[in-house]
């Protein structure tokens, strides 16, 4: 009888730490996913969910022992199989989390988040063409899913294939015209075919929803340098020295954002 208490007290303190969860309140998730494993450590759920906070709080090397327990309780759970994924990416294990996104393909071959990510995490690895491949498939899956068509315009980008990833960003932008690294990843690609003034007015957008995107700032005064308003461009350049010494960002070793 204290064994079945136990399990029915588990799954209670399970569902208790995912409306905690859905309120953002993780370390206390976090407390009731324990509890829950001590009275019951063969649940693969509760392991999964610990998981899923830790994963939200940036602990991923514990996150990644979650899901590996998970999935030693149950092999064939898809989302398991994901997150390890996810958590593997994070960590930079990118030939890992690729074969994760595999294994979670092969047992639900409409996982479009896997195939979503196994895509970025070969453009990481600069295997562009393939990683067009798999953003196609999980376009196929739902093609409503922006960030697929915003990762397979960067693929094509660096496979110099422009007008293509026009399009893919134009699709992004019908679906969240909001984003501002679209807009600029779209101008990007129009500087890129010496479409200046169409450049110039993506970089404006992406400016007007995030002001101080200093690579924004940079890409306009390039595009106004190549129509010869050097002048404008100058302004341009000026801007992104304030914001950076307004925002103490001014770091030598700072990474230039690129598609």
């Amino acid at each position: 009888m204290g064994r079945f208490d136990d399990k029915e007290n588990a799954l209670d303190l399970n569902e208790k730490g995912i409306d905690l969860y859905e309120i953002e309140r993780y370390e206390e998730a976090l407390a009731c996913f324990d509890e829950a494993i001590r009275l019951d450590p063969e649940l693969s759920d509760v392991h999964y969910n610990k998981g899923m906070a830790l994963h939200v709080l940036e602990r991923h090397e514990e996150a990644l022992a979650c899901f590996d327990e998970s999935i030693r309780l149950d092999p064939e759970s898809s989302v398991a199989w994901q997150w390890k994924g996810m958590t593997l990416k994070e960590l930079n294990r990118t030939e890992e989390s690729i074969a994760c996104f595999d294994k979670d393909i092969r047992i639900n071959p409409e996982s479009k988040y896997s195939w979503h990510y196994k895509g970025v995490a070969l453009y990481r690895l600069d295997r562009y063409e393939e990683s067009v491949a798999c953003h196609d498939k999980a376009i196929s899956l739902d093609p409503e899913l922006s960030d697929a068509w915003q990762w397979k315009g960067m693929a094509l980008h660096n496979l110099e294939r422009y007008e293509e990833a026009l399009a893919c960003y134009d699709k992004v932008i019908a679906i969240e015209p909001e984003l501002s690294d679209v807009h600029y990843n779209k101008g990007v690609s129009l500087h890129n075919l010496e479409r200046y003034e169409e450049a110039l007015a993506c970089y404006n957008e992406a400016i007007r929803l995030e002001p101080k995107e200093a690579d924004a700032w940079i890409e306009k005064g390039n595009s106004l340098a190549n129509l010869e308003r050097h002048d404008e461009a100058i302004a341009c350049y000026d801007k992104v020295i304030a914001c950076y010494d307004e925002a103490n960002w001014l770091d030598p070793d700072h990474e230039w954002r690129s598609v």
